[in-house]
């Protein structure tokens, strides 16, 4: 079946994908390229993506922190999310992926500024060329998962 006018395959999240690649910290902003959005979303979570296309890939993960289920620890809260992000080539192979995880351990001040817009970004190095793309994240507390896929270029 197809995303809704999109022409995308939905596939199934694939969790061995969680734990196929090291820890790499996450970016605090990402540099401004050609934006893109996903041509299709799986959603079990409050996340979606963009793609910023250039020399390189940026992943951004936009998360509605007011709809994401925290668990409350000495007055903060907290989770744990896991993204992962690939990149195939037109055959399907694997170029290259990250994973990233970060905990977040918010007071309530810092949850009010943070539930209206939170982002976070992570960087694939890709040769020039087209490539399929697929982010998943995980929350840690649920194991609630959503998934995005698209195509993108890098220049």
């Amino acid at each position: 079946s197809s995303a809704a006018g999109s022409g995308a395959l939905i596939m199934p999240v694939e969790r061995y994908e969680l734990a196929q690649f090291g820890f790499v910290q996450v970016r605090g902003g990402p540099e401004r390229h050609a934006v893109r959005r996903p041509a299709l979303q799986v959603v079990n979570l409050p996340v979606w993506f963009t793609w910023e296309q250039g020399s390189n890939l940026t992943v951004v993960v936009h998360l509605d922190v007011s709809r994401l289920h925290f668990q409350t620890v000495a007055g903060r809260r907290t989770q744990k999310l896991t993204i992962v992000a690939v990149l195939r080539d037109s055959s399907g192979s694997f170029v290259t992926g990250k994973r990233s995880e970060f905990d977040l351990n918010l007071t309530d001040a810092t949850f009010q500024q943070a539930k209206n817009s939170f982002t976070a970004a992570m960087t694939l190095k890709a040769p020039r060329g087209n490539y399929s793309v697929r982010a998943v994240p995980e929350d840690a507390l649920e194991g609630k998962v959503a998934a995005a896929a698209g195509t993108v270029q890098v220049r």
